[in-house]
């Protein structure tokens, strides 16, 4: 099984290609984004279903999470969201980047 993506519409949210981290089939890329001096860094591994997320500020780390049983990845201009069979992340970016937490039980 895999995260069900669309690269097109990562790019519009994060403004970048990602980068591969270790080699193309692999897998595993990770995007980022700045603004305002909070940086989101989210590597996402399409074979082990995972994201992790790393948010900084200032070049602080403030936030870092794992995400496992990711089933799908979703995002626009202004949003990205993460999908599990229990949460849904909710990521929105303005002038900061916000995080939010909803509970699909």
């Amino acid at each position: 099984m895999f995260i069900n993506m669309n690269e097109e519409d990562l790019f519009e949210f994060f403004q970048a290609d990602p980068v591969n981290i270790i080699d193309e089939e692999a897998g595993e890329i990770m995007y980022s984004i700045s603004i305002n001096n909070v940086e989101m860094i989210n590597v996402i591994s399409t074979y082990e279903n995972t994201v992790s997320i790393s948010k900084n500020v200032n070049d602080k780390l403030l936030f870092t999470h794992k995400l496992s049983g990711v089933t799908k990845v979703e995002a626009d201009a202004s949003s990205l969201r993460l999908f599990t069979n229990n949460i849904t992340i909710n990521i929105k970016k303005s002038d900061y980047l916000y995080i939010a937490i909803d509970d699909n039980r």
